[in-house]
């Protein structure tokens, strides 16, 4: 008894990462991990806020998950080819692209998500998003001194 009660009190919201003793349980329709198929999760939030909060970025990810799969590998093999033509300016252009794409889509792995949920993981990976931004433009700038 003792042991189901301290479970209760350590579970944190999805949303804000929060400790709360009273978390709502709630499910919710995801995208599979590579942008197809949907399945029903059960996952806990602390308020109607985190509620509100996850529900509508739950809906941007499985609206925009593919897309967001499709542009990567796209911009990879964009930077692949233009390795194997020999033609090194668009590298850099193809990393500042990536840097948008993650700025845009904000997806956390979910392992990210369960460690500091998913509020912060979308501001880290955004962060991230900048520095692979800059630092394409920063290449594309040394390309151009040359």
């Amino acid at each position: 008894m003792k042991k189901e009660r301290l479970e209760e009190v350590t579970m944190k919201c999805v949303w804000c990462n929060k400790k709360a003793p009273n978390l709502k349980e709630i499910r919710i329709s995801v995208v599979g991990r590579f942008g197809v198929g949907k399945h029903d999760t059960t996952m806990n939030v602390c308020s109607n806020y985190c509620e509100k909060k996850l529900r509508g970025f739950v809906e941007y990810a499985n609206k925009y998950a593919l897309l967001f799969i499709c542009s990567i590998f796209g911009a990879l093999l964009v930077m692949i080819a233009s390795s194997v033509l020999r033609i090194p300016m668009v590298i850099p252009i193809a990393v500042c692209m990536l840097g948008i794409l993650v700025i845009i889509f904000p997806f956390a792995t979910p392992e990210t998500v369960g460690i500091i949920g998913v509020k912060k993981s979308i501001t880290i990976i955004r962060v991230l998003g900048f520095m692979v931004f800059f630092m394409g433009a920063f290449i594309f700038w040394l390309f151009m001194q040359i």
